[in-house]
Order: C-alpha cells, then sequence, then structure tokens
C-alpha cells in the first residue's frame, strides 16, 4: 500500500502512540485527522505535523460518545475526503492504580468498553462501508499483549482488548471480498503516559520509543503480503521489509539442482558436459581371457584371434608350398 497521497484518521492521537502515528503518516505523504479529547494537547500535535511540512487536521472528540460518532466521520471526511487508513489507538486503563476484578466497578467496566470496542465499533461502522464500495481501506486496531495473556487487576483492559482483536478478525472475515484489509497490531511496552500510569516503576530505558512503533506500524501498512487482512502482528517481533531497489546480487554458482533462468537477452553459461568414459571394445574384452573357464562354450565368434609373427607366418607358407601334392 502506498501511503502517499492517502488519507488517515487516528483516534487517540494527542499524545503517545497516537501522536506518533499521525506524524509518521504525515511524512509519509498522507493527509491526517487527529481525534483526541484534550483540545490543547490535539491542537500541540497537529502544530507539531504542520511545522514539519505535513497537512494535519485537529477533531477534540470522545471516541466513547455515541453521538460523536457520525460527527468525527463527517468533519474527517470534510476536511481531508474519503479515509483510507483508521487507525483505533485511544484506549483507557480504566481507574488507577489498576483494579482486582472483585475491586472493579460495574461502572467502570463499562467505560473501558465504550472506549476500547464499542467507539471503535460505530466509527469503523461509519467508515468501513465507504471504504467497501471503493473497494480500499485499512482499518488498524491497537491492541496489547494483554489481549492474549491474563495479568492480575488488568481484567477490565484485558477483556476489552482481546474483544477487540476478534473484532479485528470478524470485520477481515466479512471484508474479505471487498478490498478492505483489517489488522490488529500489538505494538508492545512503550514508553508512555499509559505504560507509567499502569507500571510506575518501570525502567522508560528498557521501553521502545512510540516513534519507532509507529515506523514498524507503517512497515506493516506498506506490505499487505505479510501483513495480511486478518492478521494479528506483534510489533517487536516484525522484520523491517527490504529497502526498494535493492539490488539482489546474483550467486557467483548455483547450488546442486538449482534452477538458473537466463535474463532475457542474456546468454547464460553452459555447464560443462561430463561425456561417459569409453566403452570396452568386444575384442579387447576377449582378450582380457588367455583362457576361457570348464563348461564354457568356445566358438570361433568367441574364440580370441591367434597372433603369429611375421617369421612364424612364412614358415608356414614355405611348408606349404615344398609339401608335395597327394595322389
Amino acid at each position: 500500500m502506498q501511503i502517499h497521497g492517502k488519507t488517515a484518521l487516528i483516534t487517540g492521537a494527542s499524545r503517545g502512540l497516537g501522536r506518533a502515528l499521525a506524524l509518521a503518516l504525515a511524512r509519509a505523504g498522507a493527509h491526517v485527522v487527529l481525534v483526541a479529547r484534550d483540545p490543547q494537547d490535539l491542537a500541540d500535535a497537529v502544530q507539531a505535523i504542520r511545522a514539519a511540512g505535513g497537512e494535519a487536521h485537529a477533531i477534540a472528540a470522545d471516541i466513547a460518545d455515541k453521538d460523536a460518532t457520525y460527527r468525527i466521520a463527517g468533519q474527517a471526511v470534510a476536511l481531508v475526503g474519503p479515509i483510507d487508513i483508521l487507525i483505533h489507538n485511544a484506549s483507557t486503563l480504566g481507574p488507577t492504580p489498576l483494579r482486582l476484578l472483585l475491586d472493579t466497578e460495574c461502572e467502570d467496566l463499562e467505560r473501558v468498553l465504550q472506549v476500547n470496542l464499542v467507539g471503535p465499533f460505530r466509527l469503523s461502522k461509519a467508515l468501513a462501508g465507504p471504504m467497501a464500495l471503493r473497494g480500499d481501506g485499512v482499518i488498524v486496531h491497537i491492541s496489547s499483549d494483554a489481549a492474549e495473556s491474563a495479568y492480575p487487576r488488568w481484567g477490565a483492559y484485558s477483556a476489552s482488548k482481546a474483544a477487540l482483536d476478534h473484532l479485528a478478525r470478524l470485520w477481515a472475515a466479512e471484508l474479505a471480498d471487498v478490498g478492505v484489509r483489517v489488522l490488529a497490531v500489538d505494538p508492545g511496552e512503550m514508553d508512555t503516559r499509559m505504560h507509567a500510569d499502569a507500571i510506575p516503576d518501570a525502567d522508560p530505558a528498557t521501553l521502545a520509543r512510540p516513534s519507532d512503533v509507529a515506523l514498524t506500524i507503517l512497515d506493516m501498512l506498506h506490505d499487505p503480503l505479510r501483513a495480511p487482512s486478518g492478521a494479528r502482528l506483534a510489533a517487536p517481533t516484525w522484520t523491517p521489509a527490504p529497502r526498494a531497489g535493492a539490488a539482489c546480487r546474483r550467486p557467483s554458482t548455483f547450488p546442486q539442482g538449482h534452477l538458473h533462468t537466463p535474463r532475457r537477452g542474456h546468454q547464460a553459461p553452459r555447464a560443462p558436459q561430463r561425456r561417459p568414459p569409453p566403452r570396452p571394445h568386444r575384442t579387447d574384452a576377449l582378450r582380457r581371457h588367455a583362457t576361457f573357464p570348464k563348461g564354457h562354450l568356445d566358438t570361433p565368434a568367441a574364440r580370441p584371434p591367434e597372433r603369429r609373427s611375421d617369421a612364424r607366418l612364412l614358415a608356414t607358407l614355405r611348408t606349404a608350398t615344398l609339401r608335395p601334392p597327394r595322389a
């Protein structure tokens, strides 16, 4: 997928990974729309992108607000045109310090689900239809390893991310034939405010930078073969694709059995042909037998020719000549 000239909408884009994704997409030539709740942080992020030469627009809204869904979608389309890339990055942990499920209020669980699951569903529902009609588009769900692993005290967040992962797989299955790709991406542990809220004693030096993770996610967008629709990908284990235009050196020799197809107009060198060893002549084989084994059929054809010296041949002729004829 070529990002240059595409339009992108990123939620939770005022800080952390969302802001890094918006900046990376803008640098790649995309027209980006940033959605977040805090107007000031959102304005700072948009200003940073524009200062770097990118195009960015801000929509201050809460993704969990049901009435804001179509307003977000409508404003985004009005600002940059039909959305090609939708990234659901906005999420919440719930109350911190994180609590056990027995201590989690139902209202807190409901809030986490609204932000992390129901809000993304509503926005995808508003924007995936036009993508399907155009036959092109990408939707990315930012997940977490907590979606697969059961960490104590991460109950509300973990349940919401697990559901978001499966929601991505369901979208992918239903949009498989209309050209819309849906991915779930685990960014890994990053040096963000959310991570600090969840694990205050974590060493920032051991955490990934959001800007690096953003570039990894862009690489996934570029590579539909390694990042097909319905896939769940992990940024820490993703290997960057080779740079475009990198020449592949031809090996000087090919392994045995390797199919080497010559380029058009190129005369491929021919491998030297091995000649079979000369077959022994029939008479040479017979001459090796000084005597024949017992029971061997000694026929004239099989008997080795008798070699006579010139002197012996001359004596034989003289005897035949001087012998008188029989009466």
